[in-house]
């Protein structure tokens, strides 16, 4: 009966530890995404000292975790800059040489916090070949980013015009099911506003795709529009709980 209790005992205390111990793991950003768990998949991250909150799409983006700003960047700006009229072969809409690009892995990068940074990585995103602007082909080239804009095939707007769009990318789970509206993103100030995608319009050499407030919509590349960074981040990122950010909230963070 001794031999019994004292391995009862025994038994009892490796549980506790193991639970113990479990309770310790640090929590990593790839357990709370979308396609993981469809509930608090939000994460706030600092952007110019200021926590800024992120939807945690996809685990197996580039076999890294997908974030996308949940609201547009405070300013509006143009897909590329350039006075009112286009000449064809400047090719306004060609994500590689756009503005927006630039920006994001410039400026925008450097909001971010020195640990965000540190564990963004290089994502290969499918763009548009420029040589599709002058022919009926529908090929695609992958280049590597940081920062990047979705597609709108990610965005889950596909089949809206095979005849002037390639296809880039795979519809991403988030959206796939979700209606038009939900698509949609806000300044911070509550209003809705038409955002760029890097889908280029190929009807011509200077209209970009963007989610509108309502529709769908395409308009040039020097217009202004809202902007809504994506990246990529390790799987092994670490985030906290944390009631500072959300007064009487606990939310998501990372450092």
């Amino acid at each position: 009966m001794r031999k019994r209790k004292g391995f009862i005992c025994v038994l009892l205390f490796a549980m506790i530890f193991i639970a113990g111990s479990c309770g310790d793991r640090e929590l990593t950003l790839e357990k709370i995404a979308y396609n993981k768990s469809a509930k608090d998949y939000t994460v706030y991250l600092k952007e110019n000292g200021e926590y800024v909150p992120y939807l945690v799409l996809s685990s197996d983006y580039n076999e890294n975790v997908l974030l996308l700003r949940k609201n547009l960047l405070p300013d509006l700006m143009p897909y590329k800059k350039h006075s009112e009229w286009w000449a064809w072969y400047e090719y306004g809409s060609y994500y590689e040489e756009s503005s927006v690009d630039d920006f994001l892995n410039t400026d925008f990068y450097n909001f971010l916090s020195e640990y965000t940074k540190e564990k963004i990585t290089e994502s290969e995103i499918e763009v548009t070949d420029k040589e599709c602007y002058n022919s009926d082909s529908h090929k695609t080239h992958t280049i590597s980013r940081k920062v990047f804009l979705l597609s709108s095939v990610e965005l889950g707007i596909e089949g809206f015009d095979g005849n002037i769009t390639t296809k880039e990318g795979e519809s991403l789970k988030y959206f796939r099911k979700k209606e038009f509206a939900e698509k949609g993103a806000y300044l911070e100030d509550g209003r809705k506003m038409p955002y760029w995608t890097r889908t280029p319009d190929l009807w011509e050499s200077c209209i970009v795709v963007v989610i509108g407030a309502e529709i769908i919509d395409t308009v040039t590349a020097d217009s202004s529009s809202g902007v809504r960074p994506a990246f990529c981040m390790d799987k092994e990122t670490v985030i906290k709980k944390s009631g500072d950010v959300i007064t009487g909230e606990q939310v998501y963070v990372i450092e």
